[in-house]
């Protein structure tokens, strides 16, 4: 016999508590990726930017003289000075990363919450499930699925991350 043809009966409530479950846990990690954000986003307030002073030229002047003044004053008024202003690629890589996962979670929180309140309206029901369900659900058992496993790793590889930010480089 093929497990993908094997069918295994739960109640329509058992698969709601599978819901739950998942929808619970989707939403702690949601909250853990939001607290990273949120701490990776004040870096960048405080100061995660790098800000460097251009020569600029001038119409009837020498590149060498715009070179000179724009290095030798610190005036905002000077006209042969433009300021460039980088965010720390680092940092702007871990807020990519970070709102990728806040949005990752939130789209599961929703969608486990959705079959829930489906299969919470229909407790009583009986429904078929084959292994891939089985699992997708959580009606294994309490061991670690291999999507905790590898959102685990992902966690402690973003524990290193922001417990290394270090303080960011401002140039004049």
């Amino acid at each position: 016999m093929l497990r993908e043809s094997w069918k295994f009966f739960y109640s329509a409530g058992e698969v709601a508590l599978g819901a739950r479950k998942k929808q619970e846990y989707h939403q702690k990690r949601y909250e853990y990726w939001v607290k990273l954000f949120e701490t990776v986003f004040k870096k960048i307030e405080d100061g995660g930017v790098k800000i460097t002073k251009v020569p600029r030229m001038i119409p009837g002047k020498s590149s060498r003289h715009a070179e000179t003044v724009a290095y030798s004053t610190n005036t905002l008024n000077n006209a042969a000075v433009d300021f460039q202003v980088h965010i720390d690629v680092g940092l702007q890589d871990l807020l990519s990363r970070y709102r990728a996962k806040c949005e990752l979670h939130k789209s599961y929180v929703t969608f486990y919450r959705n079959y829930a309140i489906v299969l919470e309206k229909n407790s009583s029901a009986e429904v078929p499930l084959d292994s891939a369900d089985v699992m997708y659900f959580g009606l294994c058992g309490d061991e670690e699925t291999e999507e905790e496993e590898l959102e685990s790793l992902d966690s402690e590889q973003a524990e290193k991350e922001v417990s290394g930010l270090k303080e960011p480089a401002v140039e004049s």
